[in-house]
């Protein structure tokens, strides 16, 4: 038009005990110009919310009517899982185990271990913060290993962060376990001998000798003897019983040598 516009613009909610605000509720709009409304949303829980923004044109008897919506959401991770039990290792060995974290929110998420790099050798992990998208999902490798027998408990905290790593929404927990162990032995021979010595033995007689094993270790152990394939050893001596399972604690198992 030839002539200024003059608006006046206000929602149907608004004031201070709502999410919405409005700025430049009154505009003159000169020919060929434009004007601005700005609208603020501010939620406070994670919730959809409805609005109407209504703008009065003087002189224009119909009112342009806009719906408007918002909704409120925080960022959100759930975990695969929240134990990971590496249960029983022996010593110097490794097990890997995944944990997998899913953005199940509508908006990016960060997350981060708390204390990820202060773990010790024993435990480590591919890594210990990241940045997740909607629907996306990252996994993190957490391997175990020791040189000494070990039991571990711990508690690791994720925290989960907006975008700009600026605020922590929720934490959640992860418990860890594991144990590292070793099987330990101890063979004593009769006594004052530190080795079999059958002596003398005439031909066609034989000769017994016992050696007693037992098992020094936390944990039930199966044994086995073996005879090295090129020895002649097996032909003139008998062993009993070859194998089997000690318990721990226990007295041990008598190993009964015959020289024939």
């Amino acid at each position: 038009t030839i002539f200024p516009t003059i608006v006046n613009a206000n929602l149907t909610e608004s004031g201070n005990k709502t999410v919405w605000t409005i700025d430049n509720t009154n505009l003159t709009i000169e020919p060929e110009e434009s004007g601005t409304v700005i609208i603020g949303f501010n939620p406070v829980t994670p919730d959809k919310y409805k609005n109407t923004l209504s703008l009065f044109v003087k002189d224009n008897p119909e009112p342009l009517i806009i719906p408007i919506t918002g909704e409120g959401c925080v960022p959100s991770i759930e975990l695969s899982t929240i134990n990971i039990d590496f249960e029983k290792l022996l010593l110097n060995q490794q097990r890997t185990m995944k944990l997998e974290l899913t953005n199940n929110g509508k908006i990016t998420a960060c997350w981060r271990i708390k204390g990820g790099n202060n773990l010790g050798n024993n435990l480590t992990l591919s890594s210990t913060e990241g940045m997740l998208k909607p629907s996306k999902a990252t996994s993190i490798e957490i391997t175990f290993t020791s040189p000494k027998p070990l039991v571990v408990k711990k508690a690791l905290q994720i925290d989960i962060l907006d975008q700009n790593k600026t605020r922590t929404f929720s934490s959640q927990h992860l418990n860890i376990s594991a144990e590292a162990f070793d099987v330990a032995f101890d063979l004593s021979f009769p006594k004052n001998l530190t080795h079999m010595n059958f002596g003398s033995v005439k031909v066609g007689q034989t000769k017994a000798m016992a050696c007693f094993l037992r098992n020094q270790g936390r944990y039930p152990a199966k044994y086995k003897i073996t005879v090295n394939g090129k020895s002649k050893v097996s032909s003139f001596i008998k062993i009993g019983p070859m194998e089997g399972t000690i318990q721990n604690g226990e007295k041990g198992v008598t190993l009964n040598f015959t020289f024939m």
